[in-house]
């Protein structure tokens, strides 16, 4: 089994879906040599595929019990001059 870091962009977008392999890990989170918002996990490649689903937060924004049980935070950036606050979401990517 082998591993290789892939890296992905992180749209503008508040919430967000991304093909990705099973087994991964986040390296980091962070603008790329051009100035892209990029995401660098650690994945293998031949494992199985899914949606993953993220959303971006604001400083200061509120967030439901029942929403912070259905997330994990994977980092902060700084974009356009505001402090957001990447998390991965799982169970009903519309709830």
């Amino acid at each position: 089994m082998s591993k290789a870091i892939w890296k992905y962009p992180v749209p503008r977008e508040r919430e967000f879906t991304l093909d990705m392999p099973v087994d991964r890990v986040l390296l980091t989170v962070d603008h790329d040599a051009l100035g892209e918002l990029s995401m660098w996990w650690e994945v293998v490649p031949d494992s199985e595929r899914e949606d993953v689903h993220f959303i971006a937060r604001m400083t200061g924004e509120e967030v439901s019990d029942e929403e912070s049980y259905k997330q994990w935070y994977l980092g902060t950036f700084l974009d356009s001059g505001f402090v957001l606050h990447l998390h991965e979401k799982w169970g009903d990517s519309d709830d």
